[in-house]
């Protein structure tokens, strides 16, 4: 009979994300994992709420908050996202996986900062 490898020694990766904004204000998330890989919620998309819902529009800064982000509205302007980082449950910098860079590009956060490791 063939035997296989045990895994169970393996754990996956736990990944959570950061975003600072230019008000100093942070905001966190973390992955939500599905069996189903492709149904999983990485860690940064799922800030994208808390980065409003304006389309590529950043000059208008006139933003619906919803009502987790009332700590980064000031006087009826919602503050800017200047840095975001995701980390897995050992400190390991990652950079956003591709859904999370395609909603920062296409949304008009380009200019918002990413941390990444430099080995």
């Amino acid at each position: 009979t063939l035997s296989l490898p045990s895994f169970s020694y393996l754990t996956y990766t736990k990944y959570g994300a950061a975003l600072l904004f230019d008000d100093g204000s942070i905001q966190t998330a973390c992955q939500r994992k599905s069996l189903e890989y492709g149904c999983s919620l990485d860690a940064v998309t799922q800030l994208a709420r808390t980065m409003g819902e304006n389309k590529g529009d950043r000059k208008n800064m006139q933003r619906r908050v919803a009502p987790s982000t009332k700590d980064t509205k000031r006087d009826g302007l919602m503050a800017v996202p200047k840095l975001v980082v995701q980390t897995d449950q050992f400190g390991v910098v990652h950079t956003p996986f591709a859904t999370a860079r395609a909603f920062l590009s296409e949304f008009g956060y380009g200019d918002c900062g990413v941390l990444v490791a430099h080995h």
